[in-house]
């Protein structure tokens, strides 16, 4: 057949003027060029959340490396029940009547995507009388949209408090975030190595309760 391409997904590539300094920004960019240069078809495709873009921009190296863009917008509010039902019915499940529309309500902007699918979730995984149906007292029992992460952060909270390391839970959770010179809060990647036994031991909780996002047990929170 013919010549095999190769895709290179770069996911939340704002860590690149987030995190990076110049020089390892400069040396990823190189890497990435060169890679585009082989024999071997290579595509590259990078997502950046808008609110970076503007720091993207005034790197040169990071410029002169983007070709084509593609903006994607929010998604549509009509689409919504579609979000909400498809994946339902492929799990077996349905919703008492109204609550889809009530979910749809409590769902504000594309931000709060991310909050929906955590409650989808906590509904999906929640005992209930009919496995197969999903009622508004589910639904009011975990907080709902705007509760459902709220709560089980503060279920979490209140276990480590038990096992006596509230006040370790702060100072940890501030260790996985940082803000970038426009303000805007982002994400800070730790190494295992780097969190000590108290740390981690908050975030392994958080993890549990899919809060926070390991790469792989043990590796990079």
């Amino acid at each position: 057949g013919g010549q095999r391409s190769l895709l290179v997904v770069v996911d939340q590539a704002e860590e690149l003027v987030v995190q990076a300094d110049a020089r390892e920004r400069a040396r990823f960019v190189e890497l990435l060029q060169g890679a585009i240069a082989s024999p071997v078809p290579v595509w590259v495709l990078a997502t950046l959340r808008s609110e970076f873009l503007s720091a993207s921009l005034r790197d040169a190296g990071l410029v002169d490396f983007i070709q084509d863009t593609v903006l994607v917008g929010p998604l549509d509010r009509s689409r919504l029940p579609e979000v909400i039902l498809g994946p339902a019915r492929r799990a077996g499940l349905e919703f008492t009547q109204g609550l889809v529309e009530r979910m749809v309500t409590d769902t504000h902007g594309g931000d709060a995507l991310p909050l929906l699918a955590y409650t989808l979730r906590e509904l999906y995984d929640r005992e209930r009388p009919d496995p197969q149906v999903i009622t508004d007292a589910n639904y009011d029992a975990i907080g709902g949209v705007e509760g459902a992460l709220r709560r089980r952060a503060d279920l979490v909270l209140r276990d480590l408090a038990e096992c006596g390391v509230a006040d370790r839970v702060l100072p940890t959770l501030l260790r996985l975030v940082t803000v970038d010179a426009e303000g805007e809060p982002a994400r800070r990647r730790l190494a295992r190595s780097a969190l000590d036994a108290g740390e981690f031991e908050v975030v392994r909780a958080f993890v549990d309760a899919r809060l926070v996002v390991v790469r792989q047990l043990g590796g990079p929170a």
